[in-house]
């Protein structure tokens, strides 16, 4: 369908967060951030046998959304310090909020991994880096989608990714992402949504007539 093709661009990103992060059986994970691309990598964890998978948002209606996608609890960033029973193997940074990187490090244990995927452009980002990260042995990682990692390139290339997209999109119904549609006309309009009413659009679509 014309919905489930406009998703995989997401969906191939998701995807290459979730390979680079390679969550093992009974792994504690969080994600932050639950625009498209945060709730579509939540679905795709919520399939592995995790020990637990939470989610951090600001909007309500996403933590909901990412509940319904397969989230065990979707809390907001203020509601974060004790939200958690037990320090996260592995923490997503897809907000796009410099200072979710700072919360991400907090939450993750000792020799785990941080996935950041998030585009911070030239957002200042400033970090505490202190005594208790200077000895946490975490791994701060990017993971960006143009590229397969080398890790993965002996038996992965594009080819093969974009096919596991199509039967991953064939077999899961994403549509609730699709909030609002405008004519390309209303682009403006669109974006304006975007920026000052997150609560209500997650992914909007176009229409060309």
């Amino acid at each position: 369908s014309h919905e489930r093709a406009l998703l995989i661009p997401n969906v191939e990103t998701a995807i290459n967060f979730v390979m680079d992060a390679r969550p093992r059986i009974g792994a504690r994970v969080v994600v932050f951030g639950q625009g498209p691309v945060g709730l579509l990598t939540t679905a795709l964890l919520s399939e592995f046998p995790l020990a637990e998978l939470v989610t951090v948002d600001y909007y309500e209606t996403r933590r909901k959304l990412s509940e319904s996608f397969g989230a065990d609890r979707a809390v907001s960033p203020e509601t974060l310090d004790g939200a958690l029973d037990e320090t996260a193997d592995i923490a997503f940074e897809l907000s796009g909020n410099p200072t979710a990187l700072d919360d991400a490090i907090d939450v993750t244990g000792y020799a785990g991994r941080i996935i950041v995927g998030s585009w911070y452009g030239t957002k200042d980002v400033a970090l505490d880096l202190g005594g208790t990260y200077h000895r946490s042995n975490i791994r701060i990682r990017s993971s960006q989608v143009s590229r397969i990692d080398p890790d993965h390139a002996d038996r992965w290339d594009k080819d093969r990714r974009l096919d596991v997209v199509c039967s991953w999109l064939s077999d899961n119904d994403v549509s609730e992402l699709l909030t609002h549609e405008f004519e390309i006309e209303r682009a403006a309009e669109a974006y304006r949504l975007l920026e000052e009413r997150q609560n209500e659009a997650i992914q909007i679509a176009f229409s060309y007539e």
